[in-house]
């Protein structure tokens, strides 16, 4: 462009790459922070309509089909991975002041200082530091996970933790009227007097997305009314 020539190129101690006026190096044209492909370093501003996206593999940096986000609804205060770009997958749940309710490690040792910080009513951001020199960064993969690395001995990038920790945390996986089950392998089952839409994806594939139908009996049946504890 006609404002970057002249420009040069500066990496900051935080990551962030810079193309900066040559003449003026305050002349910021364009930062990595503000366009960081699937990488989420401590310091960095994600601000609401910005997308952290997956690459499609460790050597592929084109987009995949999840990406990382804070909630565009209005007045909301958590982050979300998204499907395909649109469809919810996974959430943090609303931030606490302290935490968030599904990130338990948010606020485990090194202490990390996250906050959202409000300019406006539709302008917010969210951004995490370490109390320590320790180097970290959160990465939006391509299985659908946001993953927390440290760099241990300056040598390797080693996983810390990966949300969502559970299948049953995302959205939709049992489909329809489906109830998930963390803890059995079959991590899906129907509620009582339904069953599974598509008999051989459920049992057979393990794909339970279609979710289930009602059976046949209780159509024409107003005898039975059942109740469901301990769903969420």
């Amino acid at each position: 462009t006609q404002k970057a020539k002249g420009s040069r190129a500066l990496i900051l101690d935080s990551g962030n790459f810079l193309m900066v006026g040559n003449q003026n190096t305050s002349e910021t044209v364009w930062e990595s922070f503000g366009d960081p492909a699937d990488t989420w370093l401590p310091g960095m501003e994600c601000w609401k309509g910005m997308k952290i996206k997956s690459w499609k593999s460790s050597v592929d940096p084109a987009s995949a089909l999840f990406s990382l986000q804070i909630d565009p609804a209005p007045g909301k205060t958590q982050l979300m991975l998204l499907y395909n770009n649109s469809v919810p997958y996974w959430t943090t749940g609303e931030w606490t002041g302290e935490n968030f309710p599904n990130v338990p490690e948010s606020t485990k040792k090194p202490r990390r200082h996250p906050g959202f910080k409000k300019i406006s009513p539709t302008r917010i951001y969210y951004t995490f530091t370490l109390t320590n020199k320790l180097l970290a960064r959160i990465v939006s993969t391509s299985n659908g996970f946001a993953t927390g690395y440290w760099l241990f001995d300056n040598t390797i990038w080693t996983p810390v933790n990966a949300v969502p920790s559970q299948a049953c945390d995302t959205y939709g996986v049992c489909g329809p009227l489906g109830v998930c089950m963390s803890n059995v392998i079959l991590s899906c089952s129907c509620v009582n007097g339904f069953k599974p839409a598509d008999e051989y994806a459920w049992n057979v594939d393990k794909a339970w997305s279609s979710g289930c139908v009602r059976l046949e009996y209780w159509e024409s049946s107003l005898a039975h009314c059942p109740s469901f504890e301990n769903i969420r």
